[in-house]
């Protein structure tokens, strides 16, 4: 191939990618969907998975209570989220009193309205907060629409007192009426309030229509997150948040329709086993052979036999001169002072044992590897001495 037909190749080829560039960029349109993944089985069983995550993103330490009694003895400080479900003699008003002296000691409390009736609920009434009966979600005084591209959405607009920030919140939150006792504020429209917020002693106390704003599904929605966040950091920006879902009591029946009856399944599989085993069946019966039993002169064999094998001879020697050492001190405390030499005289004479003997088995020196080479008769001979001097003394 010629360089002029080369170089005819090279610029037909380049106009072909210039032209196909040209057509993809006029006539392809790139569009992003976001599309909703099936959440996890944590996120199921916890419908604030998320909250507690972006708390823990934030630096704030948060902890989920499950028994109520764990709200009889809360540590100093902190937030309390309580959601709805505090019905069934769960939420006494002695466990309520013990909350809102908690509060008033310097706690924080985000109290969700309950499902009930809010004048049977302990918590709400001392600040007179009552149900309105009015929950509705369609479109309200004071809701304002949002337009965000091509995104249109109804929402609330709200604030905390001092600050010019502003939050949108969901208009679907649950209505209540504010009672004789002021609150320090409140967002509301024209059916009734849906957050009320109290000051107690030297703590706060937040009642919210609903707390479905900090769940798995709508806590990225608006501003949920920024608007939870900003009434921490104003209201208590250290110290553990509890997280408490449901406090109900279940009936025995609901006990064994939920978690009972696995506990139960096992337990009859447990009997029925026990029962295979114990009932009786037809046949001839085996007598069970009689355990083997060893006399000690068989165990002190093997025990020697192990010791001799491992090497651990000197083990038992040193056992025998640290008992003669011992008797010595209680018996003769003179006799350890003297050399090692003159020891070995004043035993002999007191027991009638050879010097040789004796210096043998208290002051045999030992190799550099740290233990006593001996034959058979050396170690029987050096132990019948120790024995013989154990006797005399």
């Amino acid at each position: 191939m010629s360089r002029r037909a080369l170089l005819y190749w090279l610029i037909g080829g380049l106009a072909c990618v210039v032209l196909a560039a040209y057509l993809f960029g006029e006539y392809v349109e790139l569009e992003t969907v976001q599309k909703e993944g099936e959440m996890s089985l944590e996120a199921r069983r916890n419908s604030w998975l998320a909250t507690e995550r972006f708390l823990k993103r934030m630096g704030r330490r948060t902890q989920r209570i499950k028994s109520p009694v764990a709200l009889d003895s809360l540590p100093e400080g902190g937030v309390l989220v309580l959601a709805d479900g505090r019905r069934g003699g769960v939420m006494n008003e002695a466990r309520a009193q013990k909350i809102l002296d908690w509060v008033a000691r310097g706690g924080y409390l985000v109290l969700e309205r309950d499902w009930g009736e809010v004048k049977k609920d302990p918590l709400l009434a001392p600040f007179g907060v009552s149900g309105c009966g009015c929950d509705s979600k369609t479109k309200k005084r004071g809701i304002e629409r949002l337009e965000e591209g091509e995104r249109y959405g109804l929402f609330v607009e709200a604030g905390l007192p001092g600050s010019k920030q502003r939050y949108r919140l969901d208009p679907k939150f649950r209505t209540m009426k504010a009672g004789e006792t002021p609150p320090l504020w409140q967002i509301e429209n024209s059916y009734g309030s849906q957050i009320l917020h109290y000051v107690r002693g030297r703590g706060n106390v937040t009642v919210v229509g609903t707390l479905d704003f900090l769940d798995n599904d709508e806590l990225g929605d608006f501003d949920h997150a920024e608007f939870f966040w900003a009434l921490l950091q104003r209201y208590q920006p250290t110290g553990v948040i509890h997280f408490v879902s449901r406090l109900e009591y279940q009936t025995l029946w609901q006990w064994v329709l939920t978690t009972g009856w696995r506990v139960l399944l096992g337990a009859a599989t447990l009997i029925l086993l026990w029962l295979f085993r114990v009932v009786p069946r037809f046949g001839g019966v085996r007598a069970e052979p009689e355990a083997e039993r060893r006399g000690l002169s068989e165990h002190l064999l093997a025990l020697g036999r192990c010791l001799w094998r491992e090497g651990a001879l000197d083990t038992l020697l040193d056992t025998a001169r640290r008992e003669i050492a011992y008797r010595l001190a209680q018996r003769h405390p003179r006799i350890p002072q003297l050399p090692a030499a003159e020891q070995s005289q004043e035993l002999a004479r007191q027991s009638g044992l050879a010097a040789a003997e004796i210096d043998a088995a208290l002051h045999r020196k030992t190799t550099p590897g740290g233990s006593i080479q001996l034959s058979p008769e050396t170690f029987t001979r050096t132990m019948q001495t120790v024995q013989n001097l154990e006797r005399a003394l």
